[in-house]
């Protein structure tokens, strides 16, 4: 029996990518953006945290302007950050303060 696909490509990554650049003008970073992607990607996981939660060791999958992708792979008990799309079940979006800040 052949292993099951992976749920998330480049190419569906770049299009939830553009799904919360779409909505961020409209709807910010309200819960309703997860509630909205949890609807349009029924398969996957997402969670949204600031980028200073993630552990500066991390590089994104992928950046945008505001906010950066990083993958989560839930095949064991614990959640763990991956930056493999063959293993990922899910998407971590961490908002980005780009004002120039260090706060």
């Amino acid at each position: 029996m052949n292993a099951a696909a992976p749920v998330l490509s480049q190419e569906r990554l770049d299009e939830i990518s553009h799904a919360i650049s779409q909505a961020q003008a409209s709807i910010g970073m309200a819960d309703d953006l997860l509630l909205r992607l949890r609807a349009d990607y029924p398969e996957l996981r997402f969670s949204q945290c600031s980028e200073d939660d993630i552990p500066a060791r991390l590089q994104p999958v992928l950046a945008a302007e505001g906010f950066d992708l990083y993958l989560m792979d839930t095949r064991e008990h614990c959640i763990t950050l991956s930056n493999d799309l063959d293993t990922a079940s899910g998407v971590v979006i961490a908002w980005r303060n780009d004002d120039g800040s260090d706060t």
